[in-house]
């Protein structure tokens, strides 16, 4: 199968609003998943990973 190549050409101000905007996404899925962060990283630190996936 081949694929198409798409071209978007952004500005340097497109570009720092679009990146700013996926930062605020990332910050804000973060924060309201603190917990669960906090628990996987324990769970790392321990050796034991348990599958989260929904």
């Amino acid at each position: 199968m081949e694929c198409d190549e798409l071209q978007v050409l952004l500005s340097k101000e497109q570009t720092r609003k679009f990146a700013k905007a996926i930062y605020a996404d990332i910050a804000e899925y973060v924060e309201n998943h603190r917990e669960e962060l906090e628990q996987l990283l324990k769970e790392e630190e321990s050796g034991v990973v348990i599958d989260m996936a929904v």
